[in-house]
Parts: C-alpha cells; sequence; structure tokens
C-alpha cells in the first residue's frame, strides 16, 4: 500500500537553490533515520528483515518537486500497512526540521556563549565592587551622589559622582564663607536685639536681659530725663549686656569657623588616593554596564530564537490511499501518474492564482516592505506574553516603549484572536494608550502604528487596498506582526 504528503518551502528562493534543497531532502543523511526505524520495526515482526538493505528500501520512497511550484510531494508504499503514515510523518518532520538545526544551533550556541560571558562579568563586577569597599573603608572616602548633569569633572558611564570628601569639602568651604561674613557683621555693627535674633540658642538669657533692660529704659524715659542718674545707670547695664553678648557671638562663631576649617583639612587625602578611587568606581561601573549589555543581548537572542520558524511547512495532512498498489508494476506507475498529474495540475492552479486569498506570510513581505517584528503561532497562544514582553525588551522596544501605540488588523471581521492579542498587549502595557482599529484616520493620530496580519482571510484585492491607503501615509506605519494559523 502506498501514502503520501506534501510540504511547501516557506520562503521563496531561485529554482536551482530549490533543486539543490531536493537533492539533501534525498540524501542518506537524512532518510537513514526513516529507513532504520522501517527496519527495526520490521525485524519485531520477522527477523529474516535483518538483511533489509537501504539501496532497496530507498526504491520504496518516491521524493518530487511538483512542477511550477515549490511544493515537495512524498510517498512511500510498503506491504505493511501500518508502517506507512509514520513513515511519512517522520519523513515530514526531518524535513522540516533539517534546515533549521543550524540557525537554532547557532543560536543556542549564542545564548549559551552569552550566558557563559554573563557569569564572568558578574565575578568581575563582585570583585571589582569588594576592592571599592575595602579601599573606601581603609581612606575613609565613598561613593556619595550621582547625577547625569555635569556639577563636577569625575564621570562613570555618562554620570557624573561625587563623593563623601567632595562634599564635605564644599559644605565646610560654604560654612566658612558665611561664618566669616557674619563674624565680620558682629564685629563692626551695633548689637540689638534684631539683628542677633538667630543666636538666641547661643545666648539666650543675654538677649533676654537685653530686651528687659530696653523695656525698663523706655518706661525710664516717660518719667525722667536722659541725664538722670537712674536713666544713665540703666543705659550703662544695657552698654555691659551688648558687650558681653558680641563677645559671646564672637566667640560662638570662632568655633563654628574653627570646626569647620578641621573638617575641611580632615577632608583633604593624597592625590594619589582620589586618583585610586576615581579608577575603581569606573572599572566597578564598567563591569556593571558590561553585564546589562550581555543581558541585553541575551534577551535579543531569545527574541530570535522564538521568531525562527520551519522553512517547510505541511500542506496536506499525511494520508493512507487504502487501495493496493502491488504487485502489478503498471498499475503502481499508471495510478502514480494520473494522481501526479491531477495533484500537480491542482496545486499548480492554486498557487498561480492563490485562490485570491493571501495564505502564506511571503506575500504579505513582499507588499508591506516593512519590519516584522515577531510571528505569532495561534495553536501557542501560551507563548504570546513572554513574546509580547521579549519584543519591549529587544532592539524594539526603545521605539515602542512609553508611546501610543495603533494596532491595525488587515480586515473589517478580523478573527477573534486579534482581540486577544490586543488585550494580552494592553496588559502588559496597561500605562500606554493602546487601540486596536481598522480606522487609518483615527489610527493616524497614534505616536506607532502597527499592522496585524493572518492568513485566509485578506484577499488580494483588500489588500491591496489597505497597501495604497498605507502608502499614503507614508512612513506612519512601524511595522507588522504576523499570525500563523
Amino acid at each position: 500500500m502506498q501514502g503520501q504528503a506534501e510540504i511547501i518551502k516557506n520562503t521563496f528562493n531561485n529554482r536551482t537553490d530549490l533543486k539543490t534543497q531536493l537533492q539533501i531532502l534525498k540524501s542518506p543523511s537524512l532518510l537513514m533515520p526513516v529507513f532504520n526505524f522501517v527496519k527495526d520495526e520490521k525485524i519485531k515482526l520477522n527477523p529474516k528483515n535483518r538483511s533489509m538493505k537501504y539501496t532497496s528500501w530507498i526504491n520504496s520512497l518516491d521524493i518530487n518537486l511538483q512542477k511550477k511550484t515549490s511544493v515537495v510531494n512524498i510517498s512511500y508504499k510498503d506491504t505493511d500497512k501500518n508502517l506507512i503514515l509514520p513513515v511519512i510523518n517522520l519523513l515530514s518532520s526531518n524535513f522540516q526540521n533539517y534546515s533549521t538545526k543550524e540557525q537554532r544551533n547557532n543560536i543556542d550556541k549564542s545564548i549559551t556563549y552569552l550566558n557563559q560571558q554573563i557569569k564572568l562579568a558578574k565575578d568581575r563586577t563582585f570583585s571589582a565592587n569588594q576592592e571599592l569597599a575595602l579601599f573606601s573603608k581603609k581612606y575613609g572616602i565613598r561613593l556619595e551622589e550621582i547625577t547625569s548633569e555635569k556639577k563636577e569633572d569625575n564621570m562613570i558611564s555618562g554620570q557624573y559622582y561625587k563623593s563623601n570628601l567632595e562634599k564635605q569639602q564644599i559644605e565646610a568651604l560654604n560654612n566658612i564663607k558665611a561664618i566669616e561674613f557674619t563674624l565680620s557683621q558682629v564685629k563692626n555693627q551695633e548689637i540689638n536685639v534684631a539683628n542677633v535674633a538667630e543666636f538666641e540658642e547661643v545666648a539666650e538669657e543675654l538677649l533676654d536681659e537685653l530686651k528687659a533692660i530696653n523695656i525698663r529704659l523706655v518706661n525710664l524715659r516717660i518719667n525722667f530725663r536722659e541725664n538722670d542718674d537712674v536713666v544713665l545707670r540703666a543705659i550703662t547695664k544695657k552698654n555691659l549686656i551688648k558687650s558681653s553678648l558680641k563677645n559671646r557671638l564672637i566667640t560662638h562663631l570662632q568655633n563654628r569657623l574653627e570646626a569647620n576649617q578641621n573638617i575641611l583639612e580632615e577632608s583633604n587625602r593624597p592625590q594619589e588616593v582620589l586618583s585610586k578611587f576615581d579608577e575603581l568606581v569606573r572599572k566597578a561601573f564598567r563591569e556593571e554596564q558590561a553585564i546589562n549589555q550581555l543581558e541585553s543581548q541575551r534577551l535579543i537572542a531569545l527574541l530570535e530564537k522564538a521568531r525562527s520558524q520551519n522553512p517547510w511547512e505541511l500542506i496536506t495532512k499525511p494520508t493512507l490511499i487504502d487501495e493496493i498498489v502491488s504487485p502489478k508494476k503498471s498499475k503502481i506507475i499508471l495510478l502514480g501518474l494520473i494522481f501526479g498529474l491531477l495533484l500537480g495540475t491542482l496545486l499548480s492552479i492554486i498557487l498561480e492564482n492563490k485562490n485570491k486569498i493571501i495564505y502564506d506570510i511571503e506575500t504579505f513581505k513582499i507588499a508591506l516592505n516593512k519590519k516584522l517584528i515577531c510571528i505569532f503561532d495561534n495553536s501557542k497562544k501560551e507563548e504570546w506574553n513572554n513574546l509580547i514582553r521579549l519584543i519591549f525588551l529587544g532592539q524594539f522596544g526603545n521605539n515602542l516603549n512609553n508611546k501610543s501605540i495603533a494596532l491595525i488588523p488587515i480586515t473589517d471581521d478580523y478573527p477573534d484572536f486579534i482581540n486577544e492579542f490586543k488585550n494580552i498587549f494592553s496588559e502588559i502595557k496597561d500605562k500606554q494608550d493602546i487601540k486596536l482599529t481598522t480606522d487609518l484616520i483615527e489610527a493616524s493620530s497614534f505616536d506607532i502604528q502597527i499592522i496585524l496580519t493572518y492568513p485566509n482571510f485578506c484577499s488580494k484585492e483588500e489588500f491591496n487596498k489597505l497597501k495604497v491607503k498605507l502608502d499614503l501615509q507614508g512612513n506612519a506605519t512601524f511595522g507588522w506582526i504576523y499570525f500563523s494559523v
């Protein structure tokens, strides 16, 4: 009996390249595992089948490229009916996987390499931070402030910083200037309650006495003349209080001045110590930045791995032809010719006219001429959440984050999974304005426009009309997403 299936190339290459890949599909490296499977199964039924040879078995298999198409027809015949469909399935699976194997291996190698480098970078960062901490403890100097504004010459990874010593010096210098100015005023100006009120905590009792004698003098001058003894004694007492207050304030300010001068002196460090501290700070931040860059590259690699697709797609379910094709060779040839002719003609018509419905990703790639952001498998919706997060974390993140986004389906009667996608998209970016709309005028008011494409729903005529409208907008469209069904 006989079984068959068809696979189609997802990426259209030239005819020569397609024929080369067809020969690879026929190579022993791909077919030998299938032969070993068949041989093992036949040995279970009859030990005499140990003598089964690959060269004779290969005649039961037919792999041909349909004329004027990218469709490969796989047919297999066997005396054991129960073996035919498993063999067809195994062949289809091997063909779909072989050409992406190297790509997946390269991505996996990149991810493994990046994981190793991230571990090494983390070890270096730990050592750098430990060295900085020991040096800081030894010399009493530490990182105090980081800012993006250029306040000092010290710079790390595009940022400017101050140490605790720098902050102490700046604060001490400012205090010294202020104290010297106040001290000059106290020495040269007449002391009164108003201009020394800020020092109430330093000389509270003297200020109270000064206030009291001022009140007494006001009352005395009502009843006595200015040169009366009682008024003169009060004036003398007032002058003594003012003199004591002035001396106390001068002593207080001089003590503060000396304390700040000591702080300024204690915060000084040899230039080689300061230079070494700058070097250790930059080293620690460089290692931290290296980790961030490596982790970003790993996210991009993970996104690429999620986007990878099989270049060969199964377009017909493996089918068992419930009809004996052996031992009459003429009937096998006749049936094969008739079936191949009919199927080839039918597939040629389908591929040439495409039923006026777009059913593959390549048509969208050629027509849109925009960035393909990602491919979402409609049968694996559980992966959508992670894929959307990877999009925002990967190479498109800078363009999409914190901007209003219009999601534009290619048809008005879009499938239900588009609404599901929009809901997941909105949940992840709940603080962004995200709109699902087929109205391009409404979509034009958003910062970013993303086209949502899917097969089997849109005719070429509908899509061409949408393409004309998109072209009228210029470069408003950021990119597009494809949903495989």
